[in-house]
């Protein structure tokens, strides 16, 4: 629930202001071809904050949906020999050409987050324009360590996506069912690291980062875990 309630903060493509005026944001998807984007773009920057997140030493406080009251976060970062705390726009320039950065909340998040990654990593936002079908398209993150390492995230149409109706137990009301559909994504996840430092002594804490990432982003984001 908490993470639905996330997405659908960041999707609404129209706000008021503090005045009451009507912000337009971004424009909403029209048809399958642009619900298909525009979802894989909204994964591609929930994962790119995730791994921000994930990384983050501080506390943090938040409550649940019919929880007990407010809980503070217990977020235990990899401890990193040689890590880097940059400005967010630095590591990830690409970041505010995703829609989904446009909203002000998200604005102040980018201008005051760091990123604290290995030295000299990088993150690029890339797409794949689908070639004749929706099914082609792909959206990624790339977080690159040159002459070490490159992890690469894909977010592509899973099996049965766009299908007509909800699974059982989601919750919605039976007036607004028919209004509804569910729109599936597979999320795949490869570690590539060069053979020309593959002796270097940091090499084997850079790989188990890695699989510390990837642990991380699937108990966030894999369906069959019941974490929000």
């Amino acid at each position: 629930m908490v993470r639905l309630t996330d997405y659908l903060i960041l999707a609404q493509p129209k706000i008021h202001d503090q005045t009451g005026s009507e912000l337009v944001l971004f424009e909403a998807p029209r048809n399958e071809s642009d619900e298909t984007t525009f979802y894989e773009e909204l994964l591609q920057y929930r994962i790119l904050m995730e791994i921000i997140d994930m990384h983050n030493p501080n506390q943090w406080v938040s409550t649940a949906v019919g929880g007990q009251g407010f809980a503070v976060g217990n977020n235990r970062p990899f401890k990193l020999t040689q890590a880097e705390k940059k400005p967010l726009k630095e590591v990830a320039p690409e970041v505010t050409g995703n829609r989904f950065s446009r909203n002000p909340v998200e604005q102040e998040r980018i201008k005051i987050y760091s990123s604290r990654l290995p030295r000299d990593t990088m993150i690029e936002l890339g797409q794949i324009q689908a070639s004749e079908k929706p099914s082609d398209e792909k959206h990624s993150v790339i977080l690159t360590k040159p002459r070490f390492f490159t992890l690469e995230i894909i977010v592509r149409p899973g099996t049965g996506s766009a299908i007509g109706s909800l699974p059982p137990g989601s919750g919605v009301v039976p007036e607004l069912m028919a209004k509804c559909k569910t729109l599936a994504f597979e999320i795949s996840m490869t570690a590539k690291f060069e053979k020309l430092t593959g002796g270097n002594y940091r090499t084997e804490e850079l790989k188990n980062w890695a699989r510390w990432v990837f642990d991380q982003l699937e108990s966030k984001f894999s369906d069959n875990t019941p974490k929000g």
